[in-house]
């Protein structure tokens, strides 16, 4: 970082605070790159979050399932609600194919959403207001949640341990790639969909590739859910727009003659209406 961004107004000591600290905050989002946790594993991104928050002199709660975390900060004697700042720190279940230093360095898990970015940017904040109190707007919450990419998901165990109790609002960055740095994007209404997993199972008595019409041909059935189910739907909805079902495994045989008795499909579902995700099971 070599001065401010272009448009965004200066604050001599943010800016002097993120001169000398930028580093350091690289350095704890590259850690946590190659490091990475799956959902409900996150325990190395939850000790690192709370050892530095504890060294800023702050008192971090960890969630009673033993990862993730909530911490508070206010100014002296201020009464009122408070805001909360969200991250999300488990990883996905996927390769990290980079060639840099600080790819990952579990087989088969990755930062790919950026979650390693939210909670390096979320932890920063925290840590710069803890050492500017006097420029707190008032109680803020800092919210570590574990368990993001999996469904149910660690928001549950956030509300659990009463994580949005006195909360009156919550901001939940998350990073957009195709975005220009130094740019922050908002709407109007939901921005990011509500998400659940349906899962489906095919059975049959299985076969014979050499005979597929005495028997049930399991892998053709699941090409036709996989095509033709998205497109049914969303046809059921007023608004088809409303709606993504997208699969994402298949599982399913093992050899190329052999018709498989079973096959495994999951899909995930995501919707940004309400109406929709209540008809949605239906």
């Amino acid at each position: 970082m070599n001065g401010p961004l272009p448009g965004v107004p200066s604050r001599p000591s943010l800016d002097n605070w993120l001169y000398e600290h930028t580093e350091g905050l690289i350095a704890i989002r590259r850690n946590l790159h190659a490091h990475p946790e799956l959902s409900g594993e996150e325990h190395g991104a939850t000790e690192l979050v709370a050892e530095r928050l504890r060294i800023a002199g702050m008192n971090p709660l960890i969630l009673e399932v033993g990862t993730g975390l909530l911490c508070d900060l206010a100014p002296d004697g201020h009464q009122g609600g408070a805001l909360a700042l969200r991250a999300d720190i488990d990883a996905l279940a996927m390769d990290d194919e980079k060639d840099v230093p600080y790819r990952s360095q579990v087989p088969g898990v990755a930062h790919a959403c950026g979650h390693d970015v939210h909670t390096a940017v979320v932890l920063g904040t925290a840590l710069y207001f803890a050492h500017h109190r006097d420029e707190l707007p008032g109680p803020l919450r800092f919210v570590f949640q574990p368990a993001e990419e999996r469904m149910p998901g660690g928001a549950l165990d956030v509300l659990r341990n009463s994580g949005l109790d006195g909360v009156e609002a919550m901001i939940g960055i998350h990073c957009m790639p195709r975005m220009d740095v130094g740019t922050v994007g908002m709407r109007a209404g939901p921005i990011t969909s509500a998400a659940d997993v349906a899962e489906i199972t095919l059975s049959g008595p299985g076969g014979h590739t050499a005979r597929p019409e005495e028997t049930i041909d399991i892998i053709t059935l699941a090409a036709r859910v996989v095509s033709e189910l998205p497109g049914r739907v969303g046809a059921a909805l007023d608004d088809p727009s409303m709606v993504r079902v997208v699969f994402g495994a298949i599982r399913s045989g093992a050899a190329g003659n052999v018709i498989p008795s079973h096959c495994v499909l999951k899909a995930s579902v995501r919707t940004p209406s309400t109406e929709c995700w209540e008809l949605l099971p239906k």
